[in-house]
């Protein structure tokens, strides 16, 4: 036997350590010292598959048609019907006025954070059915109404067909928020006109549709696997408003869009392909998450064949290297299949009326992607235990910090029968501090942001994960993302604000550490000279793919 000392001077305020081990007493909020030996069999180990993964939800802020506001006395007024697409159909009516009427938008929450020496592209569709020319101009502008960076279109000709406008322009000077864009008629208008598809975009990131640093953010995290696209967004709050992935992909304007799970709307704009195109620029692979039939209002779809075939088609349009779904796929710019071997069935399925119809949703789905595809080429991963037939799970929790440290033992006596665990949604949303009668969710102390406690504690519930990495193969924290000024959900990983500024969480760090230094495998002969739950020092011994303790 070889023998690990693990010397704790002051468990509160730092560790000494072979392995991987966290300390939960600054969680616990007491001082200790202890010295814990480990003794270990370096020879008796077992394949770590533990691997950290992400979440990715697209279900961010957007702005409505209330979000427009006039300038200049302009009048305006909404259209249902008669847009640039059948898939887009709304447009807005700028009525005849004077000189400088126009329209502005603050875009998200917060307004738009504009940066220097930045590049920025915009675009609008118009039309008039009375034939007309006008100078317009459009520009970002600061909260006073001070033009930023502008262009204009000296005489943009209109007639009764929809004309699409592209310029840029790139501002010298940076605001943390508050901006909006602006369109303007300097000379005013004879006749009405109308609007629609409004856009403006920073550079893409590496070819993608994605803030910089909110990618770099992921990028940096070093996941193996992302699920995506959600969650509750892929469920949708109704089956009318549910993910639709055959309407997420193709020319933008082609996409309808939908009422988001959240708050706000989704357009699409980041759609299946510009998903998985950034999972798989960042080093990962997806688990595909797909609609099994259940909205979270607690509906289950009239026909589980027409969803597993949906589901069937989704696959293939993704992974056939040839064919009539891969011409498509290439039709809408991508040419080569991306690389699938997870696909989940749905999200939380054993909540609210889920369970009634859980098992039969997931014979049809699995049924069917077996019968297309065979039996092993994809991990078919379940969202409820309480079904027959499930080779993988996925858990989720959000809790108190006690919860994670108290259940990082959960998996050790689970039965190895071959079945395989994620916890591909986790995380402390309360600290805790009012007891634990205190609702999780809706009490007092619910975090806004993740803190070191919940770290830790998070830190801790990893260590167990990973040390039954044999039968639990991924885990990541969720939600992945939202706005620090106008949120639904809190904590998130990562925080985002108007313009370039992103917090990377105590969370984040935590979930980095176990990415960047894997075990390859796991040391289980260790016995410790004081349990962790007594000694506040918890462990994982194992190996890295280089042998390395």
């Amino acid at each position: 036997m070889k023998q690990l000392a693990v010397l704790v001077i002051a468990a509160a305020t730092a560790a000494a350590s072979v392995g991987s081990v966290a300390s939960a007493a600054a969680i616990a909020r007491r001082q200790t010292s202890a010295s814990v030996v480990l003794t270990v069999d370096p020879t008796n180990s077992s394949t770590n598959y533990f691997q950290v993964h992400a979440m990715l939800e697209t279900n961010l802020n957007d702005s409505q048609i209330s979000q427009w506001i006039a300038v200049g006395g302009a009048s305006m007024s909404y259209n249902a019907t008669g847009g640039i697409t059948a898939e887009i159909p709304c447009a807005m009516t700028v009525a005849a006025g004077a000189a400088g009427i126009g329209i502005r938008n603050p875009g998200w929450a917060g307004g738009i954070g504009v940066l220097a020496n930045t590049l920025y592209s915009t675009s609008f569709y118009a039309r008039s059915d009375v034939a007309q020319a006008a100078p317009i101009t459009v520009g970002l502008y600061d909260s006073n109404g001070n033009v930023l960076a502008s262009s204009t279109f000296a005489s943009a000709a209109l007639n009764s067909t929809w004309t699409k406008f592209s310029t840029s322009f790139t501002p010298t000077t940076s605001t943390s928020g508050s901006s909006s864009w602006r369109l303007t008629f300097p000379s005013g208008l004879a006749n009405s006109i109308q609007i629609a598809y409004t856009s403006l975009t920073p550079p893409d990131w590496n070819g993608m549709p994605i803030r910089a640093d909110i990618g770099q953010a992921y990028a940096d995290l070093k996941p193996t696997f992302i699920r995506t696209p959600g969650g509750n967004d892929v469920q949708g709050n109704s089956l009318a408003l549910r993910y639709f992935w055959n309407r997420t992909i193709g020319d933008p304007i082609h996409r309808p869009g939908r009422v988001g799970t959240w708050t706000g709307y989704n357009t699409e704009g980041l759609g299946l392909h510009e998903l998985l195109n950034f999972v798989e620029f960042v080093g990962a692979q997806p688990v595909l998450a797909t609609f099994a039939g259940y909205s979270l209002d607690h509906t289950a779809s009239p026909d589980f064949s027409v969803i597993a075939q949906e589901v069937v088609n989704e696959l293939h349009y993704v992974t056939d290297a040839s064919g009539p779904w891969a011409e498509l796929r290439a039709a809408n710019g991508r040419k080569d299949p991306w690389t699938v071997t997870k696909v989940e069935i749905g999200n939380e399925d054993g909540l609210g009326t889920g369970p009634n119809t859980y098992q039969q949703r997931w014979n049809n789905i699995t049924g069917a992607i077996k019968t297309e595809f065979g039996d092993s080429r994809f991990e078919l991963i379940s969202t409820w235990t309480g079904i027959d037939g499930w080779p993988a799970t996925d858990v989720h929790d959000y809790n108190f910090p006690d919860f994670f440290r108290n259940n990082w033992r959960r998996y050790d006596d689970y039965t190895r029968d071959g079945r395989v665990y994620y916890q591909d949604e986790f995380a402390v949303v309360n600290s805790g501090l009012g007891g634990d009668s205190e609702n999780v969710y809706s009490g007092s102390h619910r975090l806004t942001y993740p803190t070191v406690d919940a770290a830790l504690s998070e830190a801790i519930f990893m260590l167990g994960l990973e040390r039954n990495g044999d039968i639990v193969h991924g885990a990541a924290y969720a939600p992945g993302g939202g706005s620090g000024v106008h949120y639904q959900w809190t904590p998130n990983l990562i925080n985002f604000a108007p313009g370039n500024v992103t917090a990377r969480s105590t969370s984040f760090f935590t979930q980095q550490g176990f990415s960047l230094y894997p075990t390859a495998a796991n040391l289980n002969a260790v016995n410790a000279s004081l349990a962790p739950e007594s000694s506040l020092v918890y462990h994982q011994l194992g190996r890295a793919a280089d042998g390395r303790l």
